[in-house]
């Protein structure tokens, strides 16, 4: 390896606006020597150009390249340099130098952009890490203990073939029905190990009435809440998930989601309060077969992001139930802790045989936030992977729209207009406006008020996303519960009414509840 000096580091660029290694490596002028190296082509030879598991050997060989500069050591801190307006001496130039190099190894550790470390806390300071070099302590081995923190997980599981994040690039989209929508957003190979025979042509299942679906659904979803409290009674006693028996019941929640899709995403929003949690993860598998379907995803895509919408929560149930229903905030100890339910469901994950990889990040990665302000790693946007992002999404829009012990439900309009806010902060804007497409300007589940002075519930969409089916259950007029009945608001439906909905309504207003009208 190149006799690396700090000095090359002076006055170099590094305002990048996102984390990117190849930057920070051509900022350190290593670029071609690592690109070129043995090591970094014998991994792109087995796993392809964008593998994260290249970029990961590329920021542990960045590190070992300047180990020498680092444990030279570097100047005492100088609270006063950012004040000077010129760098005349030598001193002041080797100071600009080693701080560029300080921020550039912090950012390579952390995996976020060195404007992103500036925006932590107050401001970004070398302060500590020069206090660590001037008390004999190793910088290197102190950038490379964070470097195998923030990638211990990953790398265990790529070493075990659970996780990783596979070579991705927009012609790896499988069936996207929305290009105008989906344009850039990259899936994995997953297929390739979720499945080695793709099925040709479908068993169409013969379409089911929603009065008729919605029995069997609810049937099926109370079954659910029984084969995962037996899941979560093997996760405690740190047995493996009896994957066989979760894969079968998937398979007949995909078979009902596609008979009649309005039966399961409106009994999704029936929870009991005092079970949300087992609820939540039903609800989640439901949203995932929602997501990838109107994606167009394959068979076998549908059924393992329905699997991971069921599992990446459920970790939680491994903590304290005090601080799963504590109303006031978390404190920072208890919020440390809230964090491991991602570690208790990946160990169960590790030692279950079946799962497929996309399982593990959507568990791993349903927290982070395309910002980087999410946990456990603060990734930041591409870093995150696609199914993390689909996870993170489905997550938050059903615990918008639930009833939980320490809130109500916010309705499905406000939910969705969350989403778009928060759309290119926190969560993927493209997948946002797909998600947010498909539900429709009145979601499934929304309480709406009717031109002929009603309040219902939209049970059904046609196929342009707009209301169908509305579901009666007050009159304002009266102030009173009428006998359910079903109108349609439909424009293209023959049977349509002269009713039009007027606006979205707070159920609460009227002490309205939904699963009290659903069968």
């Amino acid at each position: 390896m190149s006799s690396f000096k700090a000095d090359l580091c002076f006055g170099v660029d590094i305002s990048f606006d996102y984390f990117d290694v190849d930057l920070l490596l051509d900022a350190l002028q290593i670029s071609s020597e690592i690109k070129n190296s043995k090591r970094i082509q014998q991994l792109i030879k087995e796993h392809g150009k964008r593998h994260r598991i290249i970029q990961i050997a590329k920021r542990q060989m960045a590190l070992d390249i300047v180990k020498v500069a680092l444990d030279e050591g570097v100047m005492p801190y100088d609270s006063h340099f950012y004040e000077k307006t010129t760098l005349s001496s030598v001193a002041d130039r080797l100071y600009d130098s080693e701080e560029r190099l300080l921020q550039i190894c912090l950012s390579i550790s952390l995996g976020k952009s060195v404007k992103g470390l500036r925006k932590l806390g107050d401001g970004y300071s070398t302060k500590e890490l020069r206090i660590i070099s001037v008390k004999g302590r190793s910088l290197f081995r102190y950038f490379r203990a964070l470097l195998n923190d923030n990638t211990r997980n990953f790398i265990l599981a790529f070493k075990e073939g659970v996780g990783g994040d596979g070579a991705l690039s927009q012609k790896d989209i499988p069936h996207a029905i929305n290009s105008d929508v989906i344009d850039s957003v990259p899936f994995d190979r997953q297929a390739e190990t979720l499945s080695k025979k793709e099925t040709e042509s479908k068993f169409k299942l013969k379409h089911s009435e929603f009065v008729d679906e919605i029995v069997k659904a609810n049937q099926l979803l109370n079954e659910g809440q029984v084969l995962l409290t037996e899941q979560i009674k093997n996760m405690k006693v740190g047995a493996p998930f009896d994957v066989p028996s979760l894969q079968k019941y998937i398979q007949q929640l995909v078979k009902s989601y596609d008979r009649n899709p309005f039966a399961l995403l409106a009994l999704r929003h029936v929870k009991d309060s005092e079970f949300y949690l087992l609820q939540h993860l039903l609800s989640s598998a439901v949203l995932g077969i929602h997501f990838a379907r109107i994606i167009g995803l394959s068979d076998s895509y549908v059924s393992a992001i329905a699997l991971g919408g069921l599992l990446f929560d459920i970790g939680r149930f491994r903590l304290p139930e005090a601080l799963s229903t504590k109303l006031e905030k978390l404190t920072e100890k208890e919020s440390d802790l809230f964090q491991k339910h991602i570690d208790f469901a990946l160990s169960v994950v590790k030692n279950s045989d079946g799962l497929v990889k996309l399982i593990y990040q959507m568990i791993s990665d349903h927290h982070e936030r395309v910002d980087g302000t999410g946990y456990p790693a603060g990734k930041q946007d591409d870093e995150i992977s696609i199914y993390g992002k689909i996870a993170a999404i489905i997550d938050a829009y059903d615990a918008m729209t639930s009833e939980q012990q320490h809130k109500v439900s916010m309705g499905p309009v406000k939910a969705c207009e969350c989403l778009i806010k928060e759309s290119g902060l926190a969560f993927d804007k493209k997948l946002v406006e797909a998600f947010v497409q498909s539900m429709g300007v009145y979601p499934v589940g929304s309480c709406v008020s009717l031109s002929n002075g009603r309040v219902g519930f939209v049970i059904t969409l046609n196929k342009l996303k707009q209301p169908s089916l509305i579901r009666q259950v007050f009159s304002v007029t009266q102030n009173a519960f009428i006998p359910t009945t079903d109108i349609s608001v439909d424009d293209s439906s023959s049977k349509r009414s002269d009713v039009t909905i007027v606006s979205e309504m707070d159920p609460q207003l009227h002490g309205i509840q939904f699963i009290n009208h659903l069968f």
